[in-house]
Formats: C-alpha cells, structure tokens, sequence
C-alpha cells in the first residue's frame, strides 16, 4: 500500500519538513533538500510515512559539514600591550589538513602558537579539528584582521581593532615639604567594560604596594579624551609620605566578546623632598681612636650656607669639631653634603649627634654605639714563644705557645691564656714567660768545702796541685777517701761511683745573708749512685743520700787531724806514714792552725756556676737562686738567697776557714744533679763571745725533702719547689 503521507524529521527538534515527491504505481520515493547549509543544519533526519493507523520511519541519514565549520568567535577583538591574544576556528577534512592563522596587519607572526584538538566522526571517516592560535606579545602593530586558511578556503574573519597601550609615564616630583605632589598616567583610547583603574603607594616597613583610597589629602580621577588619563594629587607632602607611587589599570578577559585581558602598570614616580636626607655613621670599629665618618646627604635646591650640630645639647661644630666638619652643594643634583671625620671618643658612647639646618628647619638625629671599646697594651711574644690571638667581639684572648721541642714550657702555665676586656681596656693577667727545663739527675751527689780566704785554688797556686789530691781513689785524702767515709762509696757492695774528672777546685766569692762578701776557695766532689732511684723516705737512696748531705759519717765529729787527713794522701794499709813532700806541708801547716771553734753559717743554696763563675770547669752561671725554709729553730730571714758577686777588692779580716754543707739540685751544662756542700768557718784565733755555737747542719733544697719524685729544673725564671710532682713557682 501507499502512504497517506510522507514527511521528514530533524533530530532534536519539533515539527516536520517536507521534501520532494515522486510516485509509481508501485512506490512513492521522498527527497529532502536543504540549502545554504551551515552549522545548524548539522544534524540527523529520517523520513517518516502515515499508514492507516501508523508511522513507519525510515533509518537515520546526517547532514555533515566539510570544510571551515566555524571563524572566529567574535568579529572584533581588543587586547593589551603585552598580553597575548586568542582566535580560533574550526574545519574538518581529513587527519593531515593543516590549518593557519592569516592576517592583512603586517606583523610578525613568526611567534605564533596553536593547540589543535581532534574529533573523529564516525559517519563520514572525517576529522573535525578545534584551533586555538595565540598571539603571546600584543603590540599596536599587530591591529588588523585575522582569519583561518586551508588552502583557498578561508574561514570568517575577526578584527583585532585596538591594543591599548602607554602613552605617558607620571614624572617624578621634587618639591618643598608641605608642597603638593601630582602624577599623571595616559594610554591609548579604548573602551573596555568593567576596567579598573588605581593608584598605589610603596610600604617600606612592610615591603608591599598599597592601594591608595581618597582623602581629604588625595585626589584621584581619570577621563578619555583622545587618550585614557589618570591623575592623582597629593597634598602637604612631609617626609613620612610614601616616596614611591604608581598607576595601575587593569583589564577583564572575555574572549567570547573579544576582550582579551591585561594589565597595565605605570613606571615608578618618586618624592623628593628639598631637605630630605639621610644620616650615617660609620666607623672602621667601635674603638677609641679609630676614625669616625658621619654624613650627611640632603636634597636641596641651594646652599643653605649655615648649619649647627650638637651632641646631647652641647654644640660643637664651632668649638670641638670646628675642624673636622666639610660642607658641599652640588648646583647639577641639588645635593647638600655635610662630613664630619674625627676620632671616635669612649665619651661619645650612647651621645646622640644632631646636625640643623636652620634656614630650613631640618634635622637629623644619629647615636652612637652604647659601647665604644678599648684596647689593650699590645703584647709581645717572649724568647721561645709565639702569641695567638682570637677576638669575640668584646674582647679578645692571646694563648701563649713555647717551644716545647726545645723544652720550652709556660712559667706560670695559668698566665698562659689572658684576655683583653674591650670595655676596661685591661688584660685580666700578665702574660707568663717560656723558660727551660732540664730533668734533674738524681744519681748525682755532691758534697763541697769552702775554706774563707784561702787561695789555694787559684790557679797560680795550687789548684791543679789539690784538684789531683781530691780525686784520689784509695787513700785517705779527697772526697773518695776514707776521711769522709762516705757510705755509698765505701759500703759492700758499692752504691755509687766516684766521678774525679769532675772534682772542683776554685777561687771564688760569695755574699752572706748578713751582706758580707766571702772570698775563698770552693773544692767539689762528685758521686753518681749506681742503684735504684726511689725519693720515699727510708729508701736505700734517700739514706745514702743523706750520708752525702751530711759529709759522711765522720763530719760530724771533724776535728784538725781529719780535715789534715782530707788534704795529705796516704795508704791506710801502710804502718808507716811517708814523709810530707814540701808541698804537702805548706799544704798541712795552712790547714792546722790553732784549735779552732766552728759553726756553720745559713746560707741558701746557690748554684756553682754563679759561685765558680767562668774560671770553673763546669759550664756557666744560668741558674736562679733557691729559696728554702730554714732548720728547726732558725729565723725566716736567717733563709735567704746569696747573691754572687764579683770578687771584691781585697779586705782585711781575721784568718779563718769557712765549711758550708747544704744540699739541693744543680743545673749544669747538660742536665742537672742532686747534691750536698758545706761551709765551715774557722774562726782562728779571734776572741769569742761565750758560749761558743754548736756545729749545726742545715739542709737546703734537697729534692727528697720537698715531695717530689721525678722533676725538672727551670732555667731564666723564678725559684722553683718540689709539691706532688708538679712545678710550683715562686716570686
């Protein structure tokens, strides 16, 4: 059967469209035609037939487009300078068609960016391509107009009819405080829905811009006349008034009207105040005596010839730095200078300095630092030391080195590290000296004599004579014999050996703790102790060397024969005793003089070099003198130090033989030893005060006596005491 009607439908809309009709006996066949075809008519139809009761629809057929589907979204565009412009278009064709952006304004396009975004239609194999150009820099150049192209075909056309730009930038402004300050920003003329426009000021404590609002101080307005104005006016500008200033005009993005958005932002304007300046002080540091550079820099539009500067409210620059302040006006930068350099004073610490300018009523304020420090003495490096300083910025310490290699050590090892305080200018300690020490050797024990006025120990006389005599071995005579007898030498088995290369024969001199200057003759006996070396008290050691301190066992009880005995050589194996040569009895009828009364003057102990000086055999005088306690029953200032001296001119006084006996630590040449010597005086044949005195041995500076065990002697110092070890110094 046929019909009764026949109609078309569009997809997604109602109503129904008639196409063309043609018919047979046995089919009516229907066409639709659509003209002038466009995006719209992009959809589906099918055909539709009314029978009897019914509709029976024919399957779905499209209408596509091929080609351009869609130009630019709007017919004009405006932009901005420096911002970027959008066009975009549509086309379908197949996968490889390449689309442009083309344009009559001449410009560079070379820059030009696309985003390309395919979709696949499904009913006619095709690929519709969404194209989005962009214009990254807008300049005025670029205004023209743009379409899309594919080959011949071009799509609609956009006109890209203004790009607003900056005509004029707001100058800056130099005025007197209190004047008024305006700035003024323009542009090209546009017309552009909801812009803003706005004036900002710069916080400097903050560190932002600020938008400015109107006052009764501020006025803001803008127009369009010819050009886009804005303006802005700032009156009884003072020096807290913001300095920088600028205009910003901001444009909404609506591209789907054209408007590609931006901003534009004026350059900065600057306040500059005639008058207005900074203050500085600077120093090279916070010390008394170092240079001080206070300036000051002003703009001004003249010499103001005149200025007053204070500090607190005493005015100085007439009086105390009436000689130290410069002034310079430069006509080209209106720039007034003012320069004070003078030395930085401790006095000046927390004052605050004032320069006027009085023709102007300015005035700038500058403190100084609350503490304006002090130095310290410079301080020199001793012999065998080297000084490191290191500075905190209040102070500063020095640490003293020595030459440790060479056994160079602090003196006083607590006044090693001292410190400057800046703020007194003092050093909290006096710096120590290096001096050297040597170990002592204790192995070394010595006993000596010294006979007041005798001279046998020049060297003219008898010196090299009694030298032999005290170094022989195995006679009664010298410090090896049986005279003295002393136990280390002379016990079974023998604890010490002899040393007779070493035996000292000297004419010499010495002062006494009474003042008096002693001359004579020094004799000196050496014994090195061959077992162990232990310091505690009762060892084998300490009694041996007591025996030495004490002269042997026979000192004590030393009568006339003895002391004959010590100076005439003879073999005690012998019954016989030889006959004196002429020497040996000047040498015997010199020491036997009448019956004598002795005692034993205190002396501390001194050492041998400073007593034998450069005519002795064992090395030079470098050691300082020894302060020790006196004996048991002893005045203090009975124990004092002898200071050698020069031998004096002869002076007459009583024959008489002085023995001294002390012991102690002797630091010679190579090392230094533990040793005993004694000084008798003989008092001859002088009368005497009764009672006569007791014989009374005193012990000076023996090592054993004074708790150390092990030690060092220091050379070039002070006087040096033995206590648990460690060296304790003595003025």
């Amino acid at each position: 059967s046929v019909p009764s009607r026949i109609v078309w439908e569009r997809e997604g809309l109602s109503g129904y469209r008639y196409g063309r009709k043609t018919s047979n006996d046995t089919m009516v066949t229907s066409r639709l035609y659509v003209y002038n075809v466009d995006s719209s008519d992009e959809r589906r139809y099918r055909c539709m037939g009314w029978y009897s009761t019914d509709w029976l629809s024919s399957d779905w057929g499209s209408i596509v487009i091929a080609g351009f589907r869609r130009g630019p979204l709007s017919d004009s565009m405006s932009g901005v300078t420096g911002f970027a412009a959008v066009i975009g278009c549509s086309y379908m064709g197949s996968s490889g068609s390449v689309v442009t952006l083309a344009t009559d304004s001449g410009a560079d396009m070379s820059g030009v960016t696309s985003v390309i975004r395919d979709t696949n239609n499904a009913a006619t194999g095709l690929v519709v391509r969404e194209y989005n150009f962009t214009i990254p820099d807008l300049t005025e150049d670029y205004e023209g107009d743009y379409w899309c192209a594919m080959g011949d075909e071009a799509s609609t056309e956009t006109t890209l009819r203004t790009v607003v730009d900056v005509r004029s930038q707001p100058d800056n402004a130099t005025i007197m405080v209190g004047d008024s300050a305006a700035f003024t920003f323009t542009t090209t003329k546009f017309w552009w829905p909801n812009y803003v426009s706005e004036w900002q000021s710069y916080n400097t404590s903050r560190s932002v811009w600020e938008t400015v609002v109107e006052s009764d101080t501020i006025r803001i307005s803008d127009y369009t006349a010819g050009i886009w104005k804005s303006w802005i006016n700032i009156q009884g500008v003072e020096e807290e008034t913001p300095k920088w200033w600028r205009a910003v005009v901001t444009f909404p993005d609506n591209p789907g009207q054209g408007y590609m958005g931006g901003q534009l932002v004026s350059s900065t304007a600057e306040i500059s105040l005639y008058g207005s300046g900074t203050i500085s002080l600077d120093t090279s540091d916070n010390f008394e005596g170092s240079t001080m550079n206070l300036t000051v820099v002003s703009s001004m539009h003249a010499d103001p010839q005149y200025i007053k500067v204070y500090i607190g409210a005493y005015r100085v620059d007439n009086r105390l730095w009436k000689d130290d302040i410069t002034t310079t006006f430069n006509a080209d930068t209106e720039t007034y200078i003012i320069t004070i350099i003078t030395e930085l004073k401790s006095w000046l610490a927390g004052t605050t300095v004032t320069v006027k300018i009085p023709k102007y009523d300015l005035e700038w304020s500058v403190s100084f630092p609350d503490t304006i420090y002090q130095r310290c003495s410079a301080l020199t490096a001793p012999d065998y030391g080297t000084l490191q300083t290191t500075a905190d910025g209040t102070g500063e310490t020095v640490v003293l080195t020595c030459d440790k290699d060479n056994n160079y050590y602090p003196y006083e090892p607590e006044k090693a590290y001292v410190y400057c305080d800046y703020e007194t200018g003092f050093w909290n300690e006096t710096l120590t000296t290096c001096v050297k020490r040597i170990p002592i050797d204790y192995s070394i024990l010595r006993m000596g004599l010294f006979f007041t006025k005798y001279q046998g120990c020049r060297p003219e006389y008898y010196q090299a004579y009694l030298t032999t005599i005290l170094s022989t071995v195995g006679k009664t005579c010298g410090w090896a014999g049986t005279t003295m007898n002393t136990l280390c030498y002379h016990d079974d088995p023998q604890m010490c050996d002899f040393q007779a290369n070493k035996t000292v024969c000297d004419y010499t001199s010495y002062t006494t703790s009474s003042g008096r200057t002693l001359k004579g003759s020094l004799i000196m006996g050496y014994f090195k102790y061959t077992g162990d070396i232990d310091l505690t008290e009762g060892s084998e050691y300490q009694t041996y060397a007591t025996n030495v301190a004490e002269g042997g066992t026979r000192y004590a009880s030393w009568t006339q024969s003895k002391r004959s005995a010590f100076f005439v050589c003879s073999d005690p194996s012998k019954r016989r005793r030889r006959d004196l040569p002429d020497f040996d009895s000047q040498l015997e009828t010199l020491i036997n003089w009448n019956e004598t009364i002795v005692d034993v003057e205190h002396y501390s102990n001194v050492p041998i070099e400073e007593i034998i000086g450069e005519s002795g055999n064992q090395g030079d005088a470098s050691s300082p003198e020894v302060v020790v306690a006196p004996p048991e029953g002893d005045s203090a200032e009975q124990a004092v130090g002898i200071t050698p001296t020069d031998p004096p001119a002869e002076e007459e006084e009583p024959d008489h033989v002085t023995m001294f006996i002390a012991i102690g630590s002797l630091c010679l040449v190579g090392g230094c030893v533990a040793f005993s010597w004694f000084i008798l005086r003989d008092r001859g044949t002088r009368p005497q005060p009764e009672p006569e005195p007791e014989l009374t041995l005193i012990r000076f500076g023996a090592p054993e006596q004074q708790g150390g065990s092990e030690g060092e002697r220091i050379y070039g110092a002070s006087p040096v005491a033995w206590v648990d070890n460690q060296y304790t110094n003595h003025k």
